[in-house]
């Protein structure tokens, strides 16, 4: 007996994560592979995980384009676990696509939406800060950075202070 399919395994697919969301699923059948669409915002950083939660399941995680062409791989870390950080280069629909590693296990997984990047880390920012003025923000995902625009005037010397709020950053 096997297992019906739950999730589309290409771009057509139903299934949809949001920022901060978290999908469980299942790789259903020897060699399925899961897509889901998350829609992600010109040059921005994004973070994603899949953990594998029971059966022979070893999670692997691509993000692919609306062609389905591949963008990125995930990384293997610990506990079952597969980290992807992305910086998007267009606004448009993506695809995350969870499988098992080399295509031969089965078994739940949660896939998360770990985070959006709220600052681009590109000469077009949109963040600015002015003489005396404070930017509260945060490095949202892992390899997150974030550029701030700021216009300077020759020959006055400026000093700048970025301090961790949470304890988790040492600037």
């Amino acid at each position: 007996f096997n297992a019906a399919d739950t999730i589309s395994n290409n771009v057509l697919t139903s299934a949809t994560l949001a920022p901060g969301g978290t999908l469980n699923s299942a790789i259903d059948v020897l060699s399925d592979q899961d897509m889901v669409r998350v829609t992600l915002a010109s040059r921005l950083t994004y973070g994603f995980s899949v953990t594998g939660l029971s059966g022979s399941l070893v999670p692997e995680l691509d993000l692919k384009n609306s062609s389905g062409t591949l963008l990125a791989s995930g990384i293997y870390g610990a506990a079952n676990t597969t980290y992807l950080n992305f910086t998007a280069a267009a606004s448009a629909d993506h695809f995350l696509n969870v499988f098992h590693f080399l295509g031969g296990g089965a078994g739940a997984y949660s896939l998360s939406f770990n985070g959006a990047d709220t600052i681009s880390n590109d000469l077009l920012t949109s963040a600015t800060l002015g003489p005396g003025g404070t930017l509260n923000s945060a490095i949202d995902v892992l390899s997150d950075q974030d550029t701030v625009k700021v216009t300077l005037l020759s020959g006055l010397t400026y000093g700048f202070v970025v301090t961790g709020l949470d304890g988790s950053l040492v600037p």
